[in-house]
Order: structure tokens, then sequence, then C-alpha cells
């Protein structure tokens, strides 16, 4: 099994390291299902000869990868960390927007003459729940996750604020005011707007709910203390605790998605920053200290990042985003606008489409059109994508397609060998809003293979060369060793009829076909053939 070990790639179950030369993975996808590749989600219709591996970069790179291949692949989803729900003033009244969680592909969700405010993602990401007056009165609304379908939840006289999703789905939990400048009680209601039950009520405010991950207990801000702190309880009300007991405000609270930490503003610095501490309330830390503070933070699904609002001067707030373990903030919205109140959805979201239908990948066509037979992805030790490539095969030819891992001892360079009864190109996707990168490997010729190199570090495609000869393998593979790793070059011996490396890979190399290339083992470009040296 493929461990993250040494920058190995974390896999679905499903999906493992192949013994020996390729046999299936476990068993296939039924019609219809969804197969996960680290980051990559993709959709088969035909389970026929599904097959998938991963195949680890040798020692400690940062890349490995991932290839699925034999069925119909009619959509290959590149999955981001969530997006994140805001909202901004940036088109002159306060609404709710989103964005993907690196700040791009902000888009407005609601444009409603009241204000919009405080959003809240379902745990599946296809709903919002978030504060408005568009009703005349500030109640709970709700709303798809595209804008769409509004719906007010409280629809009462009493002002409610602040919603919070339970983490199943089932409940949302939220403030409300009796009275504009009175006390203040934490409710939890059906998801439906039905059976408002009061949880932490009395003759103090107690306000900003969130849910602790097993849905059993509310961290909140109460006046007990005589200050606003961060106080806990059970949902029946019972097992109610001060956590932080400070003589400063400490406020909006965010439990992590792990459970044993809890985020949120406090002055007890001077100026809001942000803290955290333990969820029993011991060992507090202070996470930001830059003069744009930190307010209203929100946790990233795998816990690792925290977005928040910050603000440099009046009221120009932005939104940020910054690693738990440390580091300088990113500034995620940098507008002219108030930008505040961010919650970051706990359901992966499609950034990108590299196979799919016309128009999901961020506005264009997705680089590898609508249907493929084979996916390579490069993944980094975080499930990102640094990389992907498939083969322009006939359809007639789809089911002829073999891939099959090698990899040399170079450690540099990992490397696949694609076989199919007629292979037109090689298209290597170079990222978002960028065109393809076709690789000039017409054939190969009947019995031939692609041998595709790639870098180990960045996971691009470095060179391709087209072989007549099925046989050829690399270590570890089931077939002879025909390479030879010496002074820094990796030497290459078979029928080989084309050759292209990066530096252009629309043109091959060789004037003649040759029976042996040497390759850079660092950089992958080839440096001579049995001929003499590479022609460029």
């Amino acid at each position: 099994m493929v461990t993250r070990t040494q920058g190995a790639l974390l896999v679905a179950a499903m999906i493992v390291l192949l013994p020996g030369c390729g046999s299936n993975v476990g068993g296939p996808p039924g019609p219809g299902q969804t197969v996960t590749l680290g980051p990559v989600q993709l959709g088969v219709t035909s389970a026929a000869g599904f097959k998938s591996f991963a195949l680890n970069s040798p020692w400690a790179s940062p890349v490995a990868f991932a290839v699925a291949y034999g069925s119909r692949i009619v959509r290959a989803d590149v999955l981001g960390r969530g997006k994140i729900a805001f909202m901004s003033d940036r088109a002159g009244n306060r609404d709710i927007w989103v964005m993907n969680a690196d700040g791009s592909g902000v888009s407005q969700l609601t444009s409603d003459p009241g204000i919009d405010d405080q959003p809240s993602w379902s745990p599946d990401g296809r709903k919002t729940a978030f504060t408005s007056n568009r009703s005349g009165s500030y109640d709970i609304w709700v709303m798809k996750a595209d804008g769409s379908g509004a719906t007010d939840l409280t629809n009462d006289q009493q002002p409610d604020w602040l919603p919070a999703w339970s983490p199943d789905g089932t409940r949302i939990a939220f403030t409300k005011s009796w009275g504009v400048e009175s006390q203040t009680d934490i409710y939890v209601m059906r998801a439906d707007g039905t059976a408002q039950q009061p949880v932490a009520s009395g003759s103090y405010d107690e306000s900003d709910p969130t849910w602790s991950p097993d849905g059993r207990q509310l961290a909140y801000v109460s006046n007990q203390g005589g200050t606003p702190d961060i106080w806990v309880t059970n949902l029946d009300g019972s097992g109610q605790g001060n956590l932080t007991a400070n003589s400063v405000e400490d406020y909006a609270p965010a439990w992590s998605p792990d459970g044993k930490r809890i985020v949120f503003s406090s002055m007890r610095s001077g100026g809001p920053q942000l803290w955290a501490m333990n969820a029993d309330g011991t060992d507090p830390v202070q996470l930001t200290t830059s003069a744009a503070g930190g307010a209203n933070p929100t946790w990233s699904a795998d816990g690792r990042s925290i977005a928040f609002a910050g603000c440099y001067s009046g009221w120009t707030y932005d939104i940020y985003a910054m690693d738990v373990q440390g580091g300088s903030a990113r500034n995620l919205t940098a507008a002219a606008s108030y930008d505040d109140s961010p919650d970051w959805s706990r359901a992966p979201a499609v950034v990108r489409s590299l196979i799919g239908a016309a128009g999901s990948d961020e506005g264009s066509n997705p680089p590898f059109g609508t249907q493929k037979p084979l996916l390579v992805v490069g993944l980094t030790d975080a499930d990102g994508l640094v990389s992907a490539a498939t083969v322009d095969v006939p359809r007639d030819a789809w089911s002829s397609i073999v891939a099959a891992p090698f990899e040399h001892t170079g450690g540099s360079l990992v490397g696949m060998k694609i076989t199919a009864d007629s292979i037109r190109r090689l298209l290597e996707d170079m990222g978002p809003r960028q065109p393809v990168r076709s690789w000039n490997v017409a054939g190969p010729p009947p019995g031939g293979a692609l041998l595709v190199f790639f870098s180990a570090t960045t996971g691009r495609v470095r060179t391709v060369l087209v072989t007549g000869d099925t046989s050829l393998a690399m270590p570890g593979a089931c077939s002879p060793t025909t390479t030879q790793l010496a002074g820094g070059r990796l030497v290459v011996q078979a029928p080989i009829v084309q050759a292209c490396d990066a530096r252009d890979p629309g043109r091959s190399l060789l004037a003649a076909p040759t029976r042996q290339v040497v390759l850079d083992a660092r950089t992958g470009q080839i440096v001579s053939t049995s001929a003499g040296s590479a022609k460029h």
C-alpha cells in the first residue's frame, strides 16, 4: 500500500500500488460511479477493463503519480480545499460572495437590497445559511450553494443572527435577540427552521455559537463572568463552563475539525488578534500579531489553515488565510471594500475540470475534452495537483490501452509505459486557462510503446520516447532492465523511433531510428543518441 512517507501519495482505499506488472486494483467501479485519485475525482460510465494504480516517486520526492485507464472517463474534476463564503459590500451593498480557497474565482451569490451577512455552509457544501433583513427583520435564511432558492427559516419579529450548521446537517444553531439593545440567547432549530429550542439563555448575553465536531456541544460567547468570554455547553443546557475567564473580551470561537482546539478573537493583546487554545481552555497561544489583527476565524476542513477577517485602517476589511502552524497571513480579497464573516466549506470544491462538460474549467473548455480513456496525474504530498496528462487514442482503440509504471534509480525522473493499438499524441495540461501542450508522438508503430518520463519534483512531462519494442521495461517492472545510470546520465537502450523533450515537445530530436538515447538524469533532457549528440 502506498503511504505518505517520503513524499508518497495518499490515495483512496481502492487505489493501491500494482504488484509486479499491473493487475487490476480491487473491484472496478460500477457504471456511473466515481473514483478518487488524491484531489482528482473521476466519473466513469463503464467499468469494463478499468484499472488504476499509484506510483511512488523515488526517495523523498514531493510528487507521486496515479493512473486510471480502460474505462470511459467522462468527468475528471480537480477538488480544492473547499470554497470560502464571505460578506462583501464591493457591489455597493452587503451581500454574500464566494471564492476558492486561494482567493480566485470570486462570485456574488446574493444581490438583494437588504443586508445579507454571516454565511454558514452546510456540511455537504450544497446550501448556505445566512443572516438577512430582506424581510424587514433580521432572520436566518438558507439558499442553495449557487445563491438560488433563498428561504426565510425563522421569520419572526425577534432579530436572529449568526447561524452555525451542525456537523450532521440536521440542525442550525443561532443567536436570538430579544430587542436591539436587550439580551441575546443561543437557540437550536431543525435545518428547515422548525422546532426552535433555547440552549443557553437567561439574564446574560449569549451569542455566536460554534459546534463541536461530534455535534454534542456548543462553544459560544457569554458575559456571565462580567466580560465576554468563550463558554461551552451541552445541547440540553447542562455542563456550562467558562473556557477563557479573561478580564478582556474574547469572542468569535471556531472549533477545529478534529475537536482538539478552539480558535477565537481576543482583545487581550491590546487589539483584536487570533488566539487558539485546547478545547478545555488550556494552553492559549496567540496566532496573529500584525496590524491587520484577526476576527471571525473559520477552519479549513483539513484543519491546517484558518481564514479570518483583518483590518488595516477604518472599515477596509479583507479576508486572510494562514497556516495554523505558523507563517505569514495571505490576503485573499485585497479589495477596497468591506469583506468580513468568512466561512470555509467542509466539502471539497471543484476548482477546475480536466475532462467534462464545456464551460466547467472556470469559464473555458476543459483541457482534455469531454471523454478520455486514460489519465495520469501528479500529486504533491498535500494531495495538490501539480500535473496531468493523457494520450489521444481513437475511440475504437480505447480497450487496447495498457499502462504500467517504471522507475529508474536516478531519483529525479519517474515514468509510465503506455501501449495501445493507435496513439496519435500525448496531451499535457499546463494549468488553469493555459493551452494544452501537445507532444509529437504520432504512433507508435504496431507493437510499440510510449515511454513517458515525468519530473519527480515538478510532476511535468520531461521526455517522451516512442519505441517499437513492447518488452522494454525499467527496474521494478517484469521485463529485464534496459537502462543504465552513470555519471548523471540515464542510458535507454531500445529500438527508439521518436524522441522529444520539454524544450520542444512538438519536434522529434531523432534524424533516424536509434538503439540508444541518453538522458540527463536530473532534467530529463535528451543529451545524445547512438548516432551522436541530439539535434536542437
